[in-house]
């Protein structure tokens, strides 16, 4: 037998709407332990998801940034890691990121 998408959905969608802020969405997230939510429109319909991946998710403990998530391109980590070091009472920034594009990458030289 195959198993199928009604065999591990849930049964009930969690959602938010458009103009919901970035800390009642990561409240809404972390109450429901879900790791996606739906937007949905005035009507009730779906009109976009929002998941753990397209979130940077921000952690501060004795010192310690913490930041985990995906960024649309390498060279915004180290910018990212700039501005922790920056706040105070920081000591260390540790980041946990992937990235889609790799702009930093040395591209070899064209061969003619």
């Amino acid at each position: 037998m195959t198993l199928q998408v009604k065999d591990v959905m849930g049964l009930v969608a969690i959602a938010v709407r458009p103009e919901a802020t970035f800390a009642e969405l990561v409240t809404t997230m972390r109450r429901y332990k879900v790791g996606a939510v739906a937007v949905i429109d005035e009507e009730g319909r779906p009109i976009g998801m929002v998941s753990e991946d397209d979130l940077l998710l921000i952690a501060v403990d004795a010192g310690v940034v913490r930041v985990r998530g995906r960024l649309a391109r390498r060279s915004q980590i180290a910018r990212l890691v700039e501005a922790g070091r920056r706040i105070e009472g920081v000591i260390e920034v540790e980041v946990d990121i992937a990235y889609e594009q790799d702009d930093l990458a040395k591209t070899p030289p064209l061969r003619v």
